[in-house]
């Protein structure tokens, strides 16, 4: 039981530290990251239903401060006008709004530390040269977390921001680097800690050009907007990618999200980490084009957090699975499953329910560790298994879980590949050691022979 209590506290701590580190905004109680610790979860809010208030949360809420505010705040590469809060009464001066005279589009990209603003596409109604841009004389707000958004290019465009000598459009390019967090306003998520989920912002950004007011438009997601909005007949949300060719019947990819991003959105799932890029050029290029699904619970695929338990959800997961495979021109001999977190607990819940329909699964950081009883079951369904962690996870202990699945495998004659990183580092930023999965999204995962994750998974069969 001890164990048990013990995962879920660092899976609520990993869950606010995934959206602290986007820079998010948390919609209540509000804290700065940096000092948070597994101290700070009431220790009796382990055992309340997930999404009951605490008395402690609510007297919390007072004494706790917006993390985005705190941090965009301290950032001393950013100057006191640009990347930084506006005060209340800057903020009020906006009131009432001055007249629109266009529109803007906002544009958003998927990073390693999630989703991201990462530029404006004014639609000037005029002729712009690069020498008629003077960003001294242009603010970008994003007014939902009152901060100013630092310009770091601009030029002329087309519509699509595609850059141009001249055109009817400006691009401005945002500062979006990831230090410690996206803490300059750019994150599209937002952490509900009464709910211990992620769910995405609602965008609210305006331009000014001098005297001149831009609304905002339409927004691009980029490699999000090629996932359609879907729904089992189990019940289940999901976005779904399906590639440009599908005469051929295609490979189908299931990716299961962790603990923080259950709801009912069907956005969270694939926007606040980087799930999305299995549908990216490079990772579907060893498929010669896939489809995509990854599922969204509405709460906790483990709704106990009892990770030795069977899944609620497991049926309805299977259900979907076979509804895509028959909607779609899906190879049936090519299906592929994974997870990371509860959603690695959720890969192996799946697997154990029909081995047979799948040609190979990667659990990632899994918070499971099959018996010698299951492992026999993947042994005998001659499912291959590629077992991904790091070794500094404080959240998902990989002596409770990970390892333990490698050895229980190997006992069993199954065919098991396993790496295990010794930290999470990517372009040189460490994230927390629970963040494998961030290995998983860039295809980084490599065997002693060279040989990639999505190079191996293309190459497996029923």
């Amino acid at each position: 039981m001890m164990k048990r209590f013990s995962t879920l506290a660092c899976l609520l701590l990993s869950c606010f530290l995934l959206c602290a580190a986007a820079g998010c905004q948390k919609e209540t109680p509000k804290q700065d990251a940096s000092t948070t610790d597994t101290d700070k979860i009431p220790e009796d809010a382990q055992e309340k239903t997930p999404g009951e208030k605490t008395p402690e949360a609510e007297a919390s809420k007072a004494e706790e401060t917006d993390s985005n505010q705190t941090d965009s705040t301290d950032n001393t590469d950013n100057t006191a006008s640009e990347g930084n809060n506006v005060s209340d009464e800057t903020a009020s001066s906006k009131d009432p709004e001055p007249e629109v005279f266009s529109t803007f589009t906002v544009v958003t990209e998927p990073f390693d530390g999630g989703q991201a603003v990462t530029k404006v596409i004014l639609d000037r109604k005029e002729e712009v040269t690069a020498e008629s841009i003077d960003t001294k004389d242009i603010i970008v707000m994003a007014n939902h977390c009152n901060i100013r958004r630092s310009i770091t290019d601009a030029y002329p465009s087309d519509a699509e921001g595609n850059r141009t000598e001249t055109g009817q459009y400006l691009t401005l390019e945002l500062e979006h680097a990831y230090l410690n967090g996206f803490f300059n306003g750019s994150a599209t998520i937002t952490f509900d800690s009464t709910t211990w989920m992620n769910k995405p912002l609602e965008l609210d950004y305006s331009v000014t050009v001098g005297d001149l007011y831009f609304a905002q438009g339409n927004i691009v997601n980029v490699l999000e907007d090629e996932f359609s909005f879907e729904r089992s007949e189990s019940g289940l949300n999901y976005r779904l990618y399906c590639p440009e060719d599908e005469t051929e019947a295609r490979p189908l990819i299931i990716w299961i999200h962790g603990m923080g991003e259950g709801g009912s959105d069907n956005r969270i799932q694939i926007v606040s980490n980087k799930a999305c890029n299995f549908a990216g050029e490079e990772n579907q290029s060893y498929f010669g084009g896939a489809y995509v699904a990854a599922p969204q619970c509405p709460d906790f695929w483990a709704t106990d957090f009892n990770f030795a338990a069977r899944s609620p959800y497991v049926e309805q997961m299977v259900s979907l699975i076979e509804e895509v495979i028959a909607a779609h021109n899906v190879d049936a001999s090519r299906v592929y499953i994974g997870g990371c977190s509860m959603g690695g607990y959720m890969t192996w819940q799946t697997i154990l329910e029909k081995p047979e329909l799948f040609a190979a699964a990667f659990p990632t950081c899994a918070a499971y560790a099959p018996t010698a009883e299951d492992a026999k079951k993947i042994a005998d369904a001659n499912l291959p298994v590629w077992v991904i962690y790091a070794a500094n996870d404080k959240t998902v202990s990989p002596d409770q879980f990970t390892r333990p699945s490698v050895t229980a495998l190997e006992k069993a004659g199954a065919t098991v590949k396993v790496t295990e990183f010794p930290e999470v580092k990517e372009d040189n930023i460490s994230y927390d050691g629970h963040w494998s999965w961030i290995y998983v999204y860039n295809n980084h995962v490599v065997d002693e022979d060279g040989l990639s994750l999505m190079e191996w998974l293309a190459a497996q069969f029923r």
